[in-house]
């Protein structure tokens, strides 16, 4: 079995209310029984790279060349390569999506604590099957930080997969290199344009009440973003129950210990902040 791990935003990064394109961060795991299922996946990667690089808008791309990324593919190229994946019957996709707005600035900081723990929150909600000789676990090199961080996570991978498989293998790849990492890139970047439309809706609503004499502006771009609602629909439809994303709370990322030193933290930078209101006041 090969289990591969990316992410889509950043946990550390674009907290801010209002940065659309970080609002929320996605960490997704494609699941894949057999390495013939892995070699289609690759010839899939492969094909809709060459489909993206036939467009005019992608040919002089540098990074189109390299890989096929998620933020670039196009949407008749990303529904040709589900189509491919849906016909493999041991390949499954699974996501978590965790809002960060509710997360907070001051816990920044916490970032290999926090991404640990998602990843393990993310596999124990994959159905690995009770009899597993052998388990390969890749993690994209861009989301897992330095080399540190690396040997913690391994550590924390193999205790996850030990009772299930009897040799857990770790390895930390390069995107370009691996096109099995492309795959779940686009997979990840398809699940957070879900998140982004309907986000991007509910903003538009809400300028279209506060300024009604635009009205007819606002109204045209709802109906354009619906449109691209309603084809996301469309492709998730390809995939069916291939592909299961989860909403959960931020308060679920963290034991007991850790939400202890959070709300410590939380509370000192709020008293730090008063404190400068006041001797300025």
């Amino acid at each position: 079995m090969y289990v591969y791990i990316d992410e889509h935003g950043n946990m550390a990064q674009g907290m801010a209310v209002g940065a659309s394109d970080q609002r929320v961060f996605i960490l997704g795991a494609l699941v894949v029984r057999t390495n013939r299922s892995r070699r289609r996946i690759a010839v899939a990667v492969t094909r809709a790279l060459r489909s993206q690089l036939a467009s005019p808008q992608h040919r002089e791309c540098h990074t189109c060349k390299r890989e096929l990324k998620g933020d670039h593919i196009l949407a008749s190229v990303r529904r040709t390569f589900f189509k491919r994946i849906a016909r493999l019957p041991d390949v499954r996709f699974y996501a978590i999506v965790i809002d960060k707005d509710r997360l907070g600035q001051p816990l920044a900081t916490l970032y290999a604590r926090r991404y640990n723990r998602v990843v393990l929150n993310l596999l124990a909600r994959i159905p690995f099957p009770r009899r597993l000789q052998r388990a390969f676990v890749i993690i994209d090199e861009g989301g897992t930080g330095q080399r540190q961080q690396w040997q913690i996570l391994s550590t924390l991978l193999r205790r996850a997969i030990r009772r299930y498989a009897t040799q857990v293998l770790f390895r930390v790849r390069e995107s370009h290199l691996d096109r099995c990492v492309q795959a779940v890139d686009v997979f990840t970047n398809f699940a957070s344009q879900e998140v982004r439309l309907r986000g991007s809706i509910n903003h538009l609503y809400a300028l279209l009440n506060a300024r009604p004499a635009e009205a007819g502006r606002y109204e045209k771009r709802i109906r354009a973003t619906a449109r691209h609602l309603k084809g996301w629909h469309f492709s998730s439809k390809l995939l069916g129950h291939r592909a299961r994303v989860w909403r959960i709370p931020p308060d679920t990322l963290y034991n007991a210990r850790l939400r202890r030193f959070v709300q410590t933290r939380v509370a000192l930078a709020r008293s730090e902040k008063r404190n400068r209101a006041n001797r300025r006041g």
